[in-house]
């Protein structure tokens, strides 16, 4: 019961391109349901969805699946998930929480999660990640000097960031602290599960 926006890129929103998508939409969920895994390894590009499965988690989606999804039909014609698209309900901006899954109840992972070769694909995946601790410790401290300025900026003008900042730096640096605490503590949640 979920609702996809079909667009062929050939042919807009009209075509028989989205006839055909439809159908191999329809043949994967039916090989999902059946645990028919061969099939689901043919028609799906696997590693695209772990991908997809771990940025989600790491990054506590809320919307994941059910609204910034972005769901394409790669050159190959097997289903892919990426990229991973807009994450705006991600990172804490919605809830403080860091422990539970928000993706794999998802419909097509919770099936693809009955696979172990997939969770071995999910594992690693993470693993890959995780071994790059320092160097996303190390791009959100330099996005945040880069775009503080401009945040101050924006809410000037927008009024968008919530509470009273008045141009305040201090708490544009503390919002990034708590973004970077959250984030190890989310880390360290999923080390526990994966």
């Amino acid at each position: 019961k979920t609702l996809f926006v079909f667009e062929d890129p050939e042919t807009g929103s009209k075509g028989t391109g989205l006839i055909r998508t439809q159908d191999k939409v329809d043949r994967f969920e039916k090989a999902l349901d059946s645990q028919d895994w061969k099939t689901v390894e043919q028609m799906a590009d696997l590693n695209s969805f772990a991908t997809w499965l771990v940025v989600n988690e790491i990054a506590y989606n809320t919307g994941a699946f059910l609204s910034d999804t972005y769901v394409h039909v790669d050159g190959n014609g097997k289903i892919a998930m990426l990229p991973v698209w807009e994450l705006k309900k991600a990172f804490a901006c919605e809830t403080d929480d860091y422990e539970g899954f928000v993706a794999n109840a998802t419909p097509w992972v919770a099936q693809l999660l009955k696979n172990d070769s997939f969770v071995s694909l999910v594992k690693a995946q993470y693993a890959k990640v995780k071994s790059m601790d320092a160097e996303l410790k190390a791009y959100i401290a330099e996005q945040a000097k880069e775009l503080k300025d401009a945040a101050i900026g924006n809410n000037a003008v927008w009024k968008c960031l919530g509470g009273d900042w008045s141009g305040s730096a201090v708490i544009y640096d503390a919002e990034t602290e708590r973004l970077k605490n959250w984030l190890e503590r989310r880390l360290k949640w999923l080390d526990a599960q994966w």
